[in-house]
């Protein structure tokens, strides 16, 4: 997940989860009758859908999201500008990122895009920018991509209890 956001993710079928909905799901502590509620499951499911976090290191939430996901043991990856450019100078050589073969960021936005399996978008305000190509790109080679808008009221915890419809690859 990045500011902009990708990951890929593997699991069973990819099919959503339902609002307050009660899932059934192999390998968790489970009640008599199979079930948790989504509370219960948001870490286990993201630890099996989440296979890597795609990254162009950029700042704010794109490297939060990779130090969170190497904080918790999770493969992290993805491609960055030639030179490691970042808007504030470099990206740190302890974020596992290959360079793209321009120091532009919309190539190396296009390759993170077409590298995962899908995109999280977590924004405030009006989509501009890399946000807004990230999305863009997203749609013009057939990857999902959730937007979401915290300003308009979803909170992380929502933005994170769904999955894609779309299968993984």
């Amino acid at each position: 997940v990045r500011g902009s956001g990708a990951c890929r993710r593997i699991g069973r079928g990819g099919r959503p989860l339902r609002p307050r909905a009660l899932v059934r799901h192999e390998g968790v502590a489970q009640d008599g009758a199979g079930l948790l509620n989504r509370a219960d499951l948001n870490e286990h499911l993201l630890s099996h859908l989440v296979a890597q976090f795609v990254s162009g290191g950029q700042t704010g939430a794109d490297r939060a999201a990779l130090d969170w996901a190497m904080a918790h043991e999770y493969r992290v990856g993805g491609w960055c500008p030639k030179g490691r450019r970042a808007e504030d100078g470099t990206v740190d050589e302890r974020y596992p990122l290959r360079e793209a073969d321009s120091a532009g960021y919309r190539l190396r936005t296009r390759l993170n895009v077409r590298d995962s399996d899908g995109t999280l978008i977590v924004n405030l305000g009006k989509l501009e920018g890399g946000t807004l190509l990230t999305r863009d790109v997203a749609g013009q080679i057939g990857r999902p991509c959730l937007v979401t808008q915290l300003d308009a009221g979803v909170s992380p915890e929502m933005a994170c209890s769904s999955t894609s419809p779309s299968p993984p690859r």
